[in-house]
């Protein structure tokens, strides 16, 4: 009997080579849509899983609770916490205290094995010993146990490694770091894996931080926030104790201020308790989801539409002896079949679609699709469910028919009116493909703004470098012999630039309450930092060369006077490091890091003529001009910095390599990719259906054509009832995206209008209309006699 349902289930699929065709190839279509897209969510969710002591792993961050932070959270911390407290409790088994070695204002410190061959490396970190026996190293060269042991040594990556020494070992030879101090490599180990929210291109020993920075009182200093802290708990040690212990540690320097720790789990998906990066792979889970429901609906549309054609079958077979339990097991059995066949085929072509995937998002998301057993047994269980549930309601429908009724039907009429479930079924189709597109007009719109709205300066034109020197002196002898060439429109020079955010410390001010304080962001800026940048005035001056006082003037942004609650700005005063400063001008609020977060208060102050020209440069050339002011840059730089390792870039690099910016670029390139192939499964779902409407209604069509309807009024009869599910499908999927737009991450989001909404709908429409005209349209071309002979 199992070898009959087979045989008569294999037959089947192959009778209707058509109906077999578009069946599994939206099914396949939409479970590799699923595969893909549960990988993608899967990855993100399991970041830094390398780590053989990831569950004890934990950063140690700060909450800040104070008005006008627009970051509350950070992990920038003091060194002294990880020196004097976190090491007296008795939960913590490790603490690693670390440094960015590039303080977090550059984009990389140039190595070097002979002073000449520079590269420039981002992210490396002064790190103690301990931090090999709390994230999890492959040594390649040397000795874990001892690597950071010794001052002025550097343990490579393989990467770097392999870029500074090439042809041999590395392990024993000298590395220069930007041409001044030099380092012994005592060890080289594997890169860390692409999905590690920490992935540090080399270390070095935290007890050269002090020689190299002259920063000595570091380890006690409760008030300097710089430091990155990991520590590792001990076995079955309870993280909330330790926060209850650690909560008031800072109590005598900041009171508003109380750290915590942060799980590795939650560092890269919801590293500050804010849940963006949750509202957007919610977003996706759903349209994963969507994506399933969607061709779920599809393939019970077509196995109903299928099935009802099949009624003198299913009455020659209750005429022979057939039972019913017989017809619904065939049934089911049929479509069980067919959704496993697209299972394994969908696991396949997925695997295949794993590069194509990843050069869609830009970076390696998914590594593999065969090797991944939860995916795939989630994607076989899901293709059984289909299956089942599909079959189901046509088997128990038509299974029940009388054998004598069956035999004088070919089809099942479709005479239902009103609600049916049929109309249900199709009316969600319409929904979820419309919301799915709009929504990704919506991230594709909102990335573009991001991309290209005004951040508040001049972005073009613009090419800048972070020098590191033993120079001191006046910047303006160097601007001066840049301007005398008609390429350079300007220069300027600062500690931190737009899109490199700098530290900051609590302020007070003019008529702020005694114990008043606010978080807020300086700057050291030449005179034309804001000239060279194009960041606009709101009121008063900038800096100028022709008033010898400005030392002890300031510049502040709008945010920090509307924090401040200072009615006319120009003239008060703000105090910090015991001396006040005048403010003479207020700059217009500017995008200072990301578009992703909103503006906070900025304060500006002069870098005098004899300080050290260590810091960031930064040349506008004029339009159209680039090559040449490239060459005159360099040049000119490497003339007054003959013994200093630099590179200039453009500076628009630094804004599109933002991390909240790329990520906006990942989900928009996800989203275009699934919303085109939830178009092309609604194509497929709905060509199959209409084409079995039409079947059902030829002796209608056949009618009609004898009592001389026109082709316009068959055409309108035919297509009145999708018209009307597709309107409805509107008024669900409209609300449904823009609820999406409330909920979408960051602080600065474009202005939504219809033009999204009215698009995707005429697409939708059009491919519904494309595919009912060409169904109708074959319908009215057959002639009268021939479908009423038929039938």
């Amino acid at each position: 009997m199992i070898k009959q349902f087979f045989t008569l289930a294999i037959r089947n699929l192959l009778k209707d080579k058509i109906f077999s065709f578009i069946n599994v190839t939206n099914l396949v279509v939409g479970f590799t849509t699923f595969i893909l897209l549960a990988l993608f969510i899967f990855g993100q969710l399991n970041w830094d899983k390398h780590n053989l002591k990831y569950d004890r792993i934990y950063r140690l961050q700060m909450f800040m609770d104070q008005e006008g932070n627009a970051q509350k959270h950070t992990w920038s911390v003091t060194a002294a916490l990880a020196r004097n407290v976190l090491p007296t409790l008795p939960e913590i088994e490790k603490v690693v205290l670390m440094h960015d070695v590039g303080d977090n204002n550059k984009n990389g410190v140039f190595l070097s094995k002979d002073k000449k061959n520079q590269v420039l490396t981002r992210w490396g970190y002064f790190a103690d010993q301990s931090v090999f026996e709390v994230f999890t190293f492959n040594f390649l060269e040397g000795n874990m146990k001892s690597a950071l042991v010794q001052p002025f040594s550097i343990v490579l990556s393989k990467s770097v490694a392999d870029k500074l020494f090439p042809n041999g070992k590395a392990i024993g030879n000298r590395v220069y770091g930007e041409n001044k101090v030099v380092f012994t490599v005592t060890g080289v180990y594997t890169d860390f894996p692409f999905q590690s929210d920490w992935r540090p291109s080399y270390l070095l020993p935290m007890n050269t931080f002090g020689p190299i920075t002259k920063w000595t009182d570091y380890e006690q200093d409760y008030t300097s926030y710089s430091f990155m802290t990991c520590v590792l708990l001990k076995e079955n040690a309870n993280p909330a104790t330790v926060n209850t212990k650690i909560h008031d540690a800072l109590k005598n320097y900041r009171k508003e201020h109380h750290p915590y720790l942060k799980p590795m789990s939650l560092w890269h998906v919801d590293p500050w308790g804010e849940g963006a990066l949750y509202i957007v792979l919610g977003l996706f889970s759903f349209t994963a989801i969507l994506i399933l429901v969607l061709v779920s609906i599809n393939y019970i549309n077509l196995q109903t539409a299928n099935a009802s054609t099949r009624m003198r079958e299913i009455g020659i077979k209750k005429a022979v002896g057939f039972s019913k339990n017989n017809l619904l097991a065939q049934f089911i059995l049929e479509s069980v079949l067919m959704t496993m066949i697209a299972g394994i085929c969908s696991i396949l072509i997925a695997q295949l679609f794993v590069p194509v995937f990843n050069n869609i998002v830009g970076n390696p998301a998914i590594n593999d699709v065969l090797n991944n057993w939860k995916i795939i047994g989630l994607v076989l269980f899901v293709s059984f469910l289909t299956g089942l549930f599909a079959g189901l309601y046509p088997a128990f429908v038509i299974s029940a028919y009388n054998p004598i009724k069956s035999l004088k039907q070919r089809y099942i009429q479709n005479d239902a009116t009103g609600i049916s479930l049929k109309n249900i079924l199709v009316t969600a189709q319409f929904s979820i493909s419309l919301f799915l597109l709009i929504v990704s007009f919506i991230i594709y719109r909102q990335t573009n703004f991001m991309l290209n709205s005004d951040p508040g300066f001049n972005s073009t034109n613009l090419a800048y470098a972070n020098i590191t020197t033993n120079r001191k002196g006046s910047f303006d002898l160097i601007r001066q012999k840049l301007l005398s060439h008609p390429e350079i429109a300007d220069a300027c020079f600062s500690d931190y630039i737009p899109f490199i955010i700098p530290g900051g410390d609590d302020l007070n001010w003019n008529d702020s309450r005694p114990t008043e304080k606010i978080f807020v962001r300086f700057y050291k800026v030449s005179h034309d930092f804001f000239a060279t940048y194009g960041i606009g005035l709101k009121e008063g001056r900038t800096f100028s060369g022709k008033f010898s006082g400005d030392n002890n003037k300031c510049l502040v942004n709008e945010t920090l006077v509307h924090l401040f609650r200072w009615n006319k700005p120009i003239g008060k005063h703000v105090r910090l490091y015991q001396k006040d400063f005048e403010v003479i001008g207020v700059v217009k609020d500017y995008i200072i890091q990301s578009f992703f977060n909103p503006p906070e208060p900025n304060f500006y102050r002069l870098i005098k003529d004899t300080a050290g020209l260590s810091g960031i440069y930064t040349v506008r050339y004029f339009q159209g001009k680039e090559k040449k002011a490239m060459q005159i840059i360099k040049s000119e730089f490497e003339q007054s910095f003959p013994d200093d390792a630099f590179e200039f870039q453009d500076f628009r690099n630094l804004m599109v390599h933002e991390n909240a910016f790329q990520y906006f670029k990942i989900f928009r390139n996800i989203s275009v990719f699934f919303a085109v192939l939830s178009i092309i499964i609604s194509s497929i779902g709905l060509f199959g259906l209409v084409m079995f409407f039409t079947k059902w209604k030829m002796k209608e069509i056949g009618l009609r054509k004898v009592f001389g309807f026109s082709f316009q009024s068959l055409y309108y009869t035919m297509s009145k009832g999708f018209i009307q599910m597709f309107l409805i499908s509107v008024i669900v999927a409209w609300p449904a995206a823009y609820c999406v737009y409330l909920k979408m991450p960051g602080a600065h989001h474009y202005r939504l209008g219809l033009s999204e909404f009215l698009l995707a709908t005429l697409i939708i429409l059009a491919i519904a209309l494309i595919t009912i005209s060409y169904q109708i349209i074959r319908a009215a071309q057959t002639k009268p006699v021939e479908i009423l002979k038929e039938e």
